[in-house]
C-alpha cells in the first residue's frame, strides 16, 4: 500500500493526565458524581470515588453523634468540677462555649471527610488496610470515651 492508502494517526496527547485531582473535580463529583469504584484493575489501590457506600455513611453519622455527645458530657463534667486536659479546648471553653462546640464539631467533621474521601487509599505502603479502615477505630475510640464520661457524670453505675 502506498502512502495514500495508509491511515495516519496523529498523537494528540499533551502529556497531561486528565485524571489528575482538582478541587473543582471534587466539588463536581460531590454534587453530580457517578463513580462508585475504580474502572481499571491497576487503579484499585488509591482511587477516589464520587458515591460512597452505606456503611461508611453510617460510621460517619455515628462518629458525629458521639462527638456531639462527648462535647455535652465534657461541659457537664466541667460544671461538676472536672478539668479539660486538652489545652486548646480548655482555652476555647474559657472564652466561648459555642465556639468550643463549633470548632470541635468542625474539626471532627473535617477529619471524617478526609477519611471518607481517601478511604480507598492504602494506610501505609505494603499494608493491605485502606484508610477507611480507620473509621471503625474512630467510632470505637469515641464510644470508649463517651462510656468513660458517662461513668464520670454518674449516668452509668460503677
Amino acid at each position: 500500500m502506498g502512502e495514500q492508502g495508509a491511515i495516519r494517526t496523529i498523537d494528540r496527547r499533551t502529556g497531561l493526565d486528565r485524571r489528575r485531582e482538582s478541587f473543582s473535580g471534587s466539588v463536581y463529583g460531590a454534587l453530580r458524581g457517578r463513580r462508585r469504584h475504580a474502572r481499571r484493575r491497576r487503579d484499585r489501590i488509591g482511587y477516589r470515588v464520587d458515591v460512597h457506600d452505606g456503611p461508611r455513611l453510617y460510621l460517619v453519622v455515628v462518629a458525629m453523634l458521639l462527638c456531639s455527645l462527648d462535647a455535652l458530657l465534657t461541659l457537664r463534667i466541667l460544671q461538676a468540677g472536672g478539668v479539660e486536659l486538652n489545652p486548646f479546648m480548655a482555652w476555647l471553653i474559657e472564652h466561648d462555649v459555642q465556639m468550643f462546640t463549633s470548632i470541635k464539631m468542625a474539626l471532627t467533621g473535617l477529619c471524617l471527610v478526609i477519611l471518607v474521601e481517601y478511604g480507598n487509599f492504602r494506610l501505609l505502603p505494603g499494608v493491605p488496610v485502606p484508610v477507611a479502615g480507620l473509621l471503625p477505630l474512630v467510632v470505637g475510640g469515641y464510644s470508649v470515651l463517651v462510656i468513660y464520661e458517662l461513668f464520670l457524670v454518674g449516668l452509668l453505675p460503677v
